[in-house]
């Protein structure tokens, strides 16, 4: 209790401290564009390979193979790709808002940020679906729980392919492109 009591004294501060600086209001036309691209999954396991795993592993590991099986079984085949959400907001010339799907890890945010303006960008994920943690290139590389472990939790085939970063990086570049002020 006493932590959660110090964390909500250090948001009213950072709150008052916002509310006591100098605002930017926002002013001019609201654009707004949004589109599905496709992510890619690495490489889905065959079904020779799913019931290898079926017949040697147990745990979550079992566990994805047997639902993997019978996603095989009812649709013929697995997903190879998701039909990914960006949005684009973009208010006046001020505040542009990018939202993306899931559980994006912070690279991203960083990136978008330093490519479209540190000061007037705002980037949210949990925004439209929620349905994975969305690794970066660095994140998927090093692998765990967010680089593609808890993909074995769902439905999915497995870890998102290596391309996943750049696709959405340049959907989002397409999206500011038609959004922007023509003020």
């Amino acid at each position: 209790v006493e932590l959660a009591q110090s964390y909500g004294r250090i948001l009213a501060a950072a709150v008052d401290g916002v509310l006591g600086s100098k605002m930017t209001p926002l002013e001019g036309a609201i654009n707004a564009a949004f589109e599905r691209v496709d992510v890619p999954f690495r490489k889905p396991p065959t079904r020779e390979e799913l019931q290898k795993t079926l017949d040697s592993a147990k745990g979550t590991a079992r566990q994805h193979a047997e639902r993997l099986l019978k996603v095989l079984e009812r649709d013929g085949k697995l997903m190879d790709r998701y039909p990914y959400p960006v949005q684009v907001w973009q208010f006046g010339r001020g505040l542009k808002f990018i939202a993306l799907g899931g559980e994006v890890v912070a690279d991203y945010a960083l990136r978008l940020k330093a490519q479209h303006g540190w000061d007037a960008t705002w980037v949210a994920g949990y925004s439209n679906d929620v349905f994975a943690y969305i690794p970066s290139l660095r994140v998927l590389k090093e692998g765990g729980y967010e680089g593609g472990g808890a993909m074995t939790l769902e439905d999915f085939p497995g870890p998102f392919g290596a391309a996943i970063e750049e696709i959405i990086v340049e959907k989002v570049g397409e999206l500011v492109e038609r959004t922007k002020s023509q003020e």
